[in-house]
């Protein structure tokens, strides 16, 4: 017997919402939590000031959901789709960097020891260095894949580092189905976010 209609909505609400828990498991920042500073203009193109990166609404289908400053430099900005493979949801952090050569690695190192913390029983498939187009920029960094389930579903996480210029780090973390296809689609929205390269503050 095939569930009604209201009932298949319902499982579908139930699936994304626990990839979005999921997905704070799989890569926390590591952080105490603190409370959002309020966006004047969530409906439109939201600019860091100081970085001058612009965060559209949409990136292809991808929908801009939540927007969260954590300080006057600092920003979390996440980005979903529920794609035809899947629920797919990215959040992007973007921070100053530390005064020191190896930051951008450091962060990395740091996002997987989270990352393993709170999930013992995943599997970590590949590791890596990864470049970020940014408008021609091509900014270096590293990036990461880690398997596991949820609810008895397989699931990918990602994490991808990068070191974009001397002041920013730019980071993002991915949860989303396993498979080329969902590859290919996370990829793509990399590609086109950020749309050119950041400013830099020194």
């Amino acid at each position: 017997m095939r569930p009604a209609h209201g009932q298949t909505g319902r499982m579908k609400i139930h699936h994304v919402v626990s990839i979005l828990c999921l997905c704070a498991a799989l890569a926390g920042c590591g952080r105490p939590p603190e409370p959002p500073r309020p966006v004047l203009d969530e409906h439109g193109v939201y600019v860091h000031p100081p970085s001058a990166m612009a965060f559209p609404p949409a990136v292809g289908a991808f929908e801009r959901r939540n927007i969260y400053p954590r300080s006057d430099a600092e920003v979390d900005v996440s980005y979903g789709w529920l794609s035809p493979v899947g629920p797919i949801l990215i959040t992007m952090t973007l921070t100053p960097a530390p005064a020191r050569d190896d930051a951008c690695r450091a962060e990395f190192d740091n996002r997987k020891r989270e990352i393993v913390a709170t999930n013992a029983s995943g599997r970590w498939l590949a590791d890596g260095n990864a470049s970020l187009p940014a408008g021609g920029a091509n900014y270096g960094g590293w990036t990461a894949s880690f398997d596991t389930e949820l609810n008895g579903a397989p699931v990918r996480g990602y994490v991808y580092v990068f070191c974009v210029g001397k002041d920013w780090l730019l980071a993002y973390r991915v949860t989303g189905p396993r498979g080329e296809e969902a590859a290919r689609i996370i990829t793509d929205f990399i590609a086109k976010l950020p749309g050119a390269p950041l400013q830099q503050r020194r």
